[in-house]
């Protein structure tokens, strides 16, 4: 893998860790307390986290990229 891919990795890793995080805060939120808004933010965080998993699969190891 060359450097630029590595970079890339760890880029789209560090994308997935934040959007993991937010997602399960979202969701806690979400079982605590079923508001319309809680709701909303729950469902804007599950595409932003599906976004940033077909990233990761576009330009994770055996991607072709590089």
């Amino acid at each position: 893998m060359q450097a630029s891919s590595v970079d890339g990795v760890r880029v789209v890793s560090g994308a997935l860790d934040e959007r993991l995080g937010v997602f399960m805060a979202r969701l806690r939120q979400a079982r605590m307390r079923a508001t319309e808004p809680a709701i909303h933010d729950l469902r804007v965080s599950m595409r932003r986290l599906i976004a940033v998993l077909e990233l990761a699969r576009e330009v994770g190891p055996g991607a072709g990229v590089g």
